[in-house]
């Protein structure tokens, strides 16, 4: 059995959540005995390869150059170009069983290029397909959040992404719909990191029968001792990890320390690790950079990090807080918190609150709340309230468990 992964981007270059959830699979897989190889889109022209958009990392690992013709459809630029040498490529790896983990800057065309080249060599072939958000549902960035009023959306219909969306007929919406679930037919099996997304994805309509669940998968890590306290000193460290972007909700937390009187907010840090506010709008740039310099004695802004600094950074930290304002799927950060044994404080919707189980590992904010998040953050100083979450955390699905699951599946749908 011989497996190709497919990304649309390389953690090399890309640091986003699936990207990393596909290469960990690759490399375990391979580190247990499957003939894996992984494919990884990009937009770098500067490291493009002799006219082709295929460019070797390694024996095993590829770089696959596109450019998006229409985000909307997710297809390519140069879809004949883009065929004949993904044909070549497939020529060259002869996978059995290809396993996309996004399609977005790869073209959802590859779903159908897989299969047809199938049949050009008389092949059996299957293929898998890892749902990381909701693309094909919401054109609002797969966010599911209404553009008009930021309310949460609960089903798609192309009479209310019109109103999303007033330039955008439902009658293209309706065909946006069909289109998808046309190249969607042509996967065997989908795998959905959460219960949450697979059952967003069975109202849209993919049959259940199609689809199971099952988690990306951490690293097998010891769990952290817990942050070593100065005499008299609360549980005050708060952090955010990740992207920063109005969807994943910094400025709520920011907003939150409004809500604290002054003891209880000169008792809180809040740490901030991650990066891109300098692309945001400026309504939401503007908030986020006042409440920086509004409490900068409670606010320390890291920037980036690396993944292999995670470990050094969450020593130092007591809470890891996540205030989305979407659905969310399954965070990396939530499964990289409790691999490393430190509690969260997240938004009571979607895979947040399926995820973190709520006075148990954790704790469920209403989101959007920045008073009731500052309510949980004073109740969660109380060492002893600490303690009661901390003992209860257990190490997240393993990614060597993830990789045994898969290829029991590759096993099963391989004829």
């Amino acid at each position: 059995m011989k497996v190709l992964i497919i990304s649309h981007g390389h953690p090399k270059y890309s640091k986003g959540g699936a990207e990393i959830a596909a290469y960990n699979l690759y490399n375990e897989l391979n580190n247990q005995g499957v003939d894996t190889y992984f494919l990884a889109s990009h937009k770098m022209p500067e490291i493009t390869h002799g006219g082709t958009p295929f460019n070797a990392i390694n024996e095993k690992e590829t770089l696959y150059y596109s450019t998006m013709q229409d985000y909307f459809l997710t297809i390519l630029q140069n879809r004949a170009v883009s065929w004949n040498e993904f044909f070549d490529f497939l020529d060259y790896i002869d996978p059995d069983i290809v396993h996309f983990h996004h399609y977005v800057h790869i073209g959802i065309e590859h779903l159908k290029t897989v299969k047809n080249w199938a049949k050009l060599k008389d092949k059996k072939i299957k293929v898998f397909l890892t749902l990381h958000e909701y693309i094909p549902i919401c054109w609002n960035r797969g966010q599911m959040i209404k553009t008009n009023t930021d309310k949460l959306c609960y089903e798609s219909n192309p009479i209310d992404c019109n109103r999303c969306f007033p330039e955008i007929p439902p009658s293209q919406f309706k065909l946006r719909e069909i289109f998808y679930k046309s190249y969607f037919d042509e996967v065997d099996l989908f795998i959905s990191p959460s219960y949450f997304l697979k059952d967003r994805y069975i109202k849209w309509g993919i049959d259940e029968k199609k689809i199971v669940v099952i988690d990306n998968g951490q690293p097998k890590r010891e769990k952290l001792p817990k942050r070593e306290l100065k005499e008299g000193e609360k549980r005050r460290v708060f952090a955010y990890f990740g992207q920063i972007n109005p969807f994943k909700g910094l400025d709520i937390l920011l907003e939150s320390l409004d809500f604290m009187d002054r003891k209880e907010r000169k008792e809180v840090l809040i740490h901030i690790f991650g990066t891109g506010l300098e692309h945001q709008e400026d309504r939401f740039k503007n908030k986020v950079n006042h409440y920086m310099d509004k409490y900068k004695e409670n606010i320390k802004y890291f920037g980036p990090y690396e993944p292999e600094e995670l470990g050094g950074l969450m020593k130092n930290i007591d809470y890891v807080v996540m205030p989305s304002i979407w659905w969310e799927n399954s965070p990396l950060v939530i499964q990289e918190a409790l691999s490393f044994g430190r509690p969260l404080i997240v938004s009571n919707i979607g895979g947040m609150a399926e995820k973190v189980e709520h006075m148990i590992n954790g704790i469920h904010f209403q989101y959007k709340n920045p008073l009731d998040l500052a309510n949980w953050m004073v109740k969660c100083k109380n060492p002893e309230f600490y303690d009661s979450l901390y003992e209860n955390i257990e190490h997240p699905l393993t990614i060597e468990q993830v990789a045994k699951e898969h290829i029991n599946l590759y096993k099963t749908k391989k004829q």
